[in-house]
C-alpha cells in the first residue's frame, strides 16, 4: 500500500479501501467526555454574563455621559432622544444634537475597543499557542481575570465620574490579558481535546456558542431591566456584573480541570517555536496539501466575524436614534428574542441538518441567513424589525462550523496553534469591524441610518464565495456523519488532491 504524509499524518492512496480491519473511519458508539469536564459550562455562563452587562453598561453610559456634558441645560436629559422629529426632518435644531451626541458616542466607544483589540491581537496569538505546552487552565485564570479587574475599575470611574481615558486605560489592560477572545479560544481548544469525531466536536463547539449566544441574550435582557426597571442605574449595574465575572473566574482556577495530560503536552520547544506555530498551517512546506484549505476557511472566518461581531454595538446606536427610537429595555427585548431564535432553534437545527447535509453545507446556509436578515435590518421600520431574527434564525452557526472544520483537519497536538490563528483573525476583524463600521454608521447617519448593515450583508456574498472554493479543494469528502477523517486525524487523500500537490 502507498503512503504519503501530509501534515504529519498519514495519507492513503485511494486505490486501497478505505477501512481497514483494524480501524474504523468513524465510530457511531455514543462516547461523551466525562461529566468532570462540564464545569465549564457553567463557568463560561458567569464569564460571559458579567463581561456583557458590564458592556451594556459601558455603552449606555458613555451615551448618557456625552448626553449630559453636551446639553446641559436640557430638562429632561436622561430621556433626550431626539425623535420628536417623526417626520425625519433633519435641519432643525434638536436632531442636530442628537446627531452630536450619537457621532461622539459612536468615536469614544470606537477608542474604548481600539485599546481593547490591539493588545489583545497579540496575547490571544502567544498565549493560546503557549496552552499546547502549558495547558488550558492557565489561560483561563488569566484571561478571566482581566475581565474582573475591567469591570471592577470601570464601576470607580462611574463613582468618581472620572472620564472616558481612565475607560479606555482599563479596556487596555484587559486585552494585555487576553480578555473574553482568549476565554472563547481556550473553550474551544478544551472541546477538541475532549472530542474525536468530526461531528461530535461540530456539535460540541456549536454548543459552547450556543452557551455564549444565549448567556448573550440574558445579559442583554439583564441590564436593560436592571437600568430602567430596577431603577438601578449604571454603578449598581456594575456592581452587579463584578460580582457574576468573580464567580466564573473562581471556577476557572478552584474547579475546571485540565483538558491535557502530561503526556499530551508538548515539550522541549523554543519560545520563538511557539510563537510561529500558528503561522505554519499557511505558508510552511509541511502544511503544502492543505495550507489552502486553512487560507480559505481562515479567510471565510475573517469576513464572518466583520459582519457579526459588532452588531449588537450598531444595533444599540441604531435603535436609540431614529427612527425607532428605543430606550435600554426595549434595546435588550429585541437582542433577546434576536439571540433566542439564533441560539435555540440554531442548536436545534444542527443535529437534524447533520443527518442529511454536509458541514459545509450548513456553513452556506448560515451564511445566506445572515445575509437576508442584514438586508432586511437595513429597511425594515417599527415592529417589522422583529422579522429579523426569524430570517436569520440560522446566522450564528457560521463561525463555530468554521471553527469545527479546520480543528477537524488539524492534528491533536496542534489544537492550541490552530485557534490561536482563529483567535488573532477574530480581534483583527474586530478592530477593522469596529474602525470601519463605526465610522460607517458616522457618516451615513443623515443619509441613510441602517447603509452599514447593507455592508454587512455584501461581506457575507464574499463568504460564501470563499465557502464555495473551499467545498471544492477540500481534501475530504463528507455526507452528515459519513465523514472521512479518521480519528487518529489521518486523511484520505483523493486523485484530484494527488494532482494539486504538483501545483502547490
Amino acid at each position: 500500500m502507498v503512503n504519503y504524509t501530509i501534515n504529519n499524518a498519514t495519507m492513503y492512496d485511494e486505490t486501497e479501501p478505505l477501512v481497514q480491519k483494524s480501524e474504523k473511519i468513524f465510530n457511531p458508539a455514543k462516547t461523551r467526555p466525562p461529566m468532570k469536564y462540564a464545569i465549564i459550562i457553567p463557568a463560561i455562563v458567569f464569564t460571559v454574563l458579567g463581561v456583557q452587562i458590564h458592556l451594556y453598561v459601558v455603552n449606555e453610559w458613555t451615551q448618557y455621559v456625552i448626553r449630559n456634558s453636551e446639553f446641559p441645560n436640557l430638562t429632561a436629559v436622561a430621556n433626550f432622544t431626539a425623535c420628536s422629529d417623526t417626520e425625519s426632518n433633519h435641519t432643525n435644531s434638536e436632531y442636530s444634537q442628537y446627531k452630536t451626541v450619537q457621532q461622539k458616542s459612536a468615536e469614544w466607544i470606537t477608542f474604548y475597543n481600539i485599546a481593547l483589540h490591539v493588545p489583545a491581537l497579540f496575547s490571544c496569538f502567544l498565549f493560546t499557542s503557549l496552552t499546547d505546552a502549558h495547558g488550558r487552565r492557565f489561560l483561563f485564570i488569566l484571561a478571566s481575570f482581566g475581565l474582573c479587574c475591567r469591570s471592577s475599575l470601570m464601576a470607580a470611574i462611574i463613582y468618581f465620574k472620572l472620564s472616558f481615558s481612565y475607560v479606555v486605560s482599563i479596556y487596555a489592560l484587559d486585552g494585555v490579558l487576553g480578555s473574553s477572545y482568549a476565554i472563547y479560544a481556550m473553550a474551544y481548544s478544551y472541546v477538541a481535546d475532549l472530542t474525536t469525531r468530526d461531528n461530535q466536536r461540530v456539535l460540541y463547539i456549536v454548543f459552547i456558542q450556543f452557551t455564549i449566544v444565549a448567556t448573550t441574550m440574558l445579559s442583554s435582557f439583564l441590564s436593560g431591566s436592571l437600568i430602567e426597571d430596577w431603577n438601578l442605574g449604571y454603578f449598581y449595574t456594575d456592581l452587579i456584573s463584578v460580582f457574576i465575572g468573580f464567580i466564573g473566574f473562581f471556577m476557572f482556577a478552584f474547579a475546571v480541570p485540565e483538558s491535557l495530560t502530561d503526556k499530551s503536552m508538548i515539550t522541549n520547544r523554543p519560545f520563538c517555536t511557539m510563537f510561529k506555530r500558528p503561522l505554519q498551517f499557511y505558508c510552511s512546506q509541511k502544511f503544502k496539501e492543505t495550507r489552502l484549505c486553512y487560507v480559505l476557511l481562515l479567510a471565510s472566518f475573517a469576513f464572518a466575524e466583520i459582519s457579526g461581531l459588532n452588531r449588537s454595538s450598531i444595533e444599540t446606536l441604531y435603535f436609540l436614534g431614529q427612527p425607532f427610537c428605543w430606550g435600554p429595555k426595549a434595546i435588550g427585548y429585541f437582542q433577546t428574542t434576536r439571540h433566542a431564535i439564533q441560539g435555540f432553534l440554531g442548536l436545534g437545527s444542527v443535529k437534524l441538518f447533520q443527518k442529511c447535509i454536509s458541514n459545509e453545507f450548513i456553513a452556506i446556509l448560515s451564511t445566506l441567513s445572515n445575509a437576508s436578515s442584514f438586508v432586511l435590518e437595513a429597511y425594515a421600520k417599527d415592529y417589522i424589525i422583529f422579522i429579523v431574527p426569524v430570517v436569520g434564525i440560522f446566522g450564528f452557526l457560521l463561525s463555530p462550523l468554521i471553527r469545527a472544520m479546520m480543528s477537524n483537519i488539524t492534528s491533536p497536538e496542534k489544537q492550541g496553534a490552530v485557534f490561536a490563528g482563529i483567535a488573532a483573525v477574530e480581534v483583527l476583524s474586530s478592530i477593522i469591524t469596529l474602525i470601519a463600521e463605526n465610522a460607517v454608521y458616522a457618516w451615513t447617519l443623515s443619509q441613510m441610518n441602517g447603509f452599514v448593515f447593507l455592508i454587512m450583508a455584501a461581506f457575507c456574498v464574499i463568504d460564501l464565495t470563499l465557502l464555495l472554493c473551499f467545498c471544492y479543494v477540500k481534501p475530504y469528502k463528507s455526507l452528515g456523519t459519513e465523514v472521512l477523517i479518521q480519528e487518529s486525524s489521518r486523511v484520505i487523500r483523493t486523485k484530484w488532491e494527488k494532482s494539486k500537490s504538483e501545483w502547490f
